[in-house]
């Protein structure tokens, strides 16, 4: 016998980016502790869970994230160091690299975002080759540019109560990060160690204590990052 194409059967092709994640039956609404909160599924754009979500408030360090997209957007030369000096230290938090410190770029950029070390972010502006106003005027049109119209910054590592985002928006800024390569290493990383020009050891811890509730679980954290201050 013949076999065409009529008898093999016929499997429709179902674009599932049209459907959010289906609640389970019978489940309790959350208890929403926190004062904004807001999930979405990225395939499709739908909310999952929302509460304030478009209320502004302080984020404290998650403003180093958007420092990180603007350098990482600059194109550094990896292959090249800086050296800490004393106009980049930034007080709050733990400062890991010394004033005439010299650091590879990565390993700055690194530090900046596992261990949220303040004085790091700092000097990524140093390192960057723009102006500090220049930077900071540039991470505010790339809020624009991700359609983050709730999102303002006036410095990068996230100490003024006047850097502010709004919880649907950080879930973007989010989403922008973790497509970036270098940035997504970074956000996944639970320690991380390396030495200076030097010779000193340094070796980081995430703030991120998510990475370790992780570990054994069935799901994949595709990364994140912390901030805190009173106000956020």
């Amino acid at each position: 016998a013949d076999e065409t194409a009529d008898s093999v059967p016929i499997i429709p092709v179902v674009d599932k980016s049209e459907y959010a994640p289906l609640r389970k039956e019978g489940s309790r609404d959350p208890e929403l502790m926190s004062k904004s909160i807001f999930a979405y599924d990225t395939a499709s754009g739908k909310t999952l869970l929302a509460k304030n979500a478009d209320e502004v408030r302080p984020i404290a360090s998650i403003s180093k994230v958007m420092t990180a997209l603007v350098f990482t957007g600059l194109n550094p030369d990896w292959s090249s160091s800086y050296t800490m000096k004393a106009s980049d230290r930034v007080e709050g938090g733990r400062n890991y690299i010394n004033s005439g410190e010299e650091v590879m770029l990565k390993d700055l950029l690194y530090t900046s975002l596992v261990a949220s070390d303040n004085s790091a972010t700092r000097a990524l502006i140093s390192a960057s080759g723009l102006a500090y106003d220049e930077f900071i005027a540039a991470m505010n049109a790339k809020a624009e540019e991700l359609g983050l119209s709730n999102t303002s910054l006036i410095e990068p590592s996230g100490i003024s109560r006047y850097n502010v985002s709004t919880a649907s928006e950080v879930a973007k800024l989010i989403q922008a990060a973790v497509a970036n390569a270098i940035i997504r290493e970074c956000l996944l990383k639970e320690n991380y160690s390396y030495k200076t020009l030097g010779g000193a050891s340094k070796n980081i811890r995430s703030t991120d204590l998510l990475l370790d509730d992780f570990n054994e679980s069935p799901y994949s954290l595709l990364g994140g990052k912390t901030g805190y201050t009173i106000l956020a």
